[in-house]
């Protein structure tokens, strides 16, 4: 299924926002698991111009990873009038050319977003995100 929304998946991924690790990227897109309704749910997310090319497996309803995947990528929040705010103010207009795209990425497991911050002290992005792999692969997501 195709969402339209402007984003700029990879930036979004590898911006750390969450202090969790992105998600594993196969070619052009990026897998994990995502709990819904304490149901496990793998999301498969790609970049088509402007779209975000979507699927899932797993046992929900497509309304219910909609509404999911939204929430993790803040995708209801307007970024062209947040742009048009930027580009009104002579200080902030410069912004969009170097974030274009960015969007709040959510953590989508709070214990897991718990988990890395503790990794995350002192560390560089890189360190603490293959920390976090380490874990899981050791003790499982």
């Amino acid at each position: 299924m195709i969402i339209k929304a402007p984003i700029n998946l990879e930036l979004t991924q590898a911006s750390g926002q969450t202090s969790q690790p992105p998600w594993r990227k196969v070619e052009d897109t990026f897998s994990d698991v995502v709990f819904v309704k304490d149901k496990p749910v793998i999301f498969n997310v790609k970049q088509s111009d402007d779209c975000l090319d979507f699927n899932f497996t797993g046992d929900i309803s497509k309304k219910e990873a909609i509404s999911k995947l939204k929430y993790i990528y803040d995708l209801d929040f307007d970024l062209n009038k947040f742009y048009s705010y930027l580009y009104d103010h002579e200080e902030l207009k410069d912004m969009p050319k170097f974030c274009n795209g960015l969007r709040l990425f959510l953590a989508k497991d709070k214990f897991e977003c718990i988990i890395s911050s503790i990794c995350s002290a002192n560390n560089s992005i890189k360190r603490w995100t293959k920390s976090v792999i380490d874990i899981k692969e050791k003790w499982g997501d």
